[in-house]
């Protein structure tokens, strides 16, 4: 992934470095004690994960975090850099003032939205859960989950990045089918 100039920058070599160190030692992933998901709906790339057991730096956001909508702003006071469009295999879900995602078995069902560098990565999430309403001592109280998932970027690298998927489907929900919250406007 080619990174923004504002962000630093970054070599294809010190990506791939990156990646193997996030990816490459399955014991660095840790599952909190709760009765695992249906391999149905969430895929083993996504894994509930501590903060301390992740090498984790980029965020994806689909909804009100994205450039343009209310709540940026909090991306902007945590000095995330924008790294690029990227997609999720994912259905997106109108939940009325903000959306939320769940994965899909269907490589063709994917969401839209931006990956962010974040300089301090555990600062960032314990105020990026307190936002989403995501504990992580109690993963299922909350409507939101965070995990590790797979990024396609616009140059069709995949990274890994921070998430937060929805717990479970909400009564109301509606299906955004092209999943772009931007579009759904």
């Amino acid at each position: 992934m080619t990174l923004s100039p504002r962000c630093g920058g970054s070599s294809k070599s010190s990506n791939r470095k990156r990646k193997r160190q996030s990816t490459g030692d399955s014991r660095r992933f840790t599952v909190q004690n709760q009765s695992p998901p249906k391999p149905s709906r969430f895929p083993d790339s996504v894994l509930d994960c501590r903060l301390s057991t992740v090498d984790c730096r980029l965020l994806f956001v689909y909804g009100t975090l994205r450039r343009g909508f209310a709540h940026h702003k909090l991306l902007r006071r945590l000095r995330a850099c924008y790294a690029g469009e990227a997609t999720v295999q994912a259905r997106l879900l109108d939940l009325g003032d903000f959306p939320g995602t769940l994965p899909s078995q269907d490589s063709r069902k994917r969401v839209v939205g931006e990956l962010y560098r974040l300089p301090n990565p555990t600062r960032a999430l314990v105020v990026l859960d307190h936002f989403e309403g995501y504990r992580p001592e109690e993963p299922a109280s909350g409507l939101f989950l965070r995990a590790v998932t797979s990024a396609k970027c616009a140059n069709s690298e995949t990274e890994q990045a921070w998430i937060y998927w929805l717990n479970r489907r909400p009564a109301r929900a509606r299906l955004i089918p092209s999943g772009d919250y931007a579009r759904k406007r």
